[in-house]
């Protein structure tokens, strides 16, 4: 009987002739060799099939759809076709570095309590930044309620932690479905990522605009509602958006928005207690944090911002250095 391979590399391609002979150039030019790259052509209709038909590799396993399914069904025939301990992802535009499934699979084997691990990546295209992530469990976990901290074709996951729990992508998610799988994971398993540039990830416009109308901003505040409901808090539109917010460093200028986010913090600081979804003492000094934040720089509302700060429940979780104390102090006496 043939060995199984520990790693199998799962990919979706959908008319993407232009980048996929490099991408899977470099899962086969790997330094770790143990893989199978399971390719799920989702009935392209460029010329990418005969690009990956041209590869003569036997590690390649290639399914064809026989319509398009999306990349969400398609990655799960990819899962449920893998033979192998660990299921990495890789997108059909992104090149993998070298090293990149042996420093990934070491991490693994090394931190068997971890389940989804991911890495820094280099961005090429329309920037070409190296991009940095949150690297452990809590921290990838607290940012999870607000934004994705985990690149999806840098992921490296435990195939037993998908089987054993049945959670696999949503096909009704046909954007932000790693994030949504994600909602689901976090309940059963821990996260990380490595601090190591692992991936060149191709980044095009819409990447980055972030344009959340119709079907992907409703995906995205319902997978932000599922988070919210791990501290059982339930949020409105707004709510959602103004914490969003405070953590992008864009604070609100209004008294009525520092209230409202005041009283959000201390929901979820009674309700994380109680769901125990992150540690209560770390949560707690993360979101003091970031009440901490908000009212420094709201100083433009004079001593009101200075009162209602000094005032709040939430300042016992958090103490701000004395030299920053000192300077919110002066601004809001100079703008009273």
């Amino acid at each position: 009987m043939q060995n199984m391979p520990a790693i199998s590399v799962v990919m979706s391609v959908y008319n993407d002739a232009e980048h996929v002979a490099a991408t899977i150039g470099s899962i086969l030019q790997q330094t770790f060799s143990d893989f199978e790259l399971i390719v799920v052509d989702d009935c392209s209709t460029d010329n990418s099939l005969n690009i990956i038909q041209s590869f003569n590799d036997s590690r390649i396993i290639l399914i064809e759809n026989d319509k398009n399914f999306g990349l969400a069904a398609s990655l799960n025939r990819g899962i449920h076709a893998a033979n192998s301990k660990y299921i990495a992802r890789i997108d059909s535009d992104d090149v993998a570095l070298p090293e990149r499934l042996k420093v990934q699979f070491d991490f693994m084997e090394q931190n068997p309590e971890v389940g989804v691990c991911g890495s820094y990546y280099q961005n090429f295209g329309y920037l070409t930044n190296i991009s940095t992530v949150p690297l452990d469990d809590f921290s990838i976990k607290f940012k999870l309620l607000y934004d994705c901290p985990l690149l999806h074709p840098s992921l490296i996951i435990r195939k037993e932690v998908l089987d054993k729990n049945n959670m696999y992508y949503n096909p009704e998610f046909r954007k932000n479905q790693d994030y949504e799988l994600y909602s689901r994971l976090v309940d059963v398993t821990r996260f990380a990522n490595i601090p190591k540039v692992l991936m060149n990830y191709h980044q095009v416009e819409s990447n980055l605009t972030r344009i959340q109308s119709g079907i992907q901003r409703d995906n995205i505040l319902k997978i932000r509602r599922t988070f919210f409901s791990k501290v059982r808090v339930e949020l409105s539109d707004i709510e959602i958006d103004l914490y969003a917010n405070v953590n992008y460093h864009q604070y609100p200028t209004c008294k009525k928005d520092v209230v409202l986010l005041e009283q959000l913090f201390l929901r979820m600081i009674e309700g994380n207690l109680n769901s125990r979804y992150l540690p209560p003492e770390k949560f707690n000094a993360a979101i003091g944090m970031l009440w901490d934040n908000l009212c420094i720089n709201n100083t433009h509302l004079g001593w009101w911002t200075f009162k209602v700060h000094r005032e709040s429940k939430l300042r016992k979780y958090y103490a701000s250095s004395i030299a920053e104390s000192k300077k919110f102090l002066i601004k809001s006496i100079i703008r009273k």
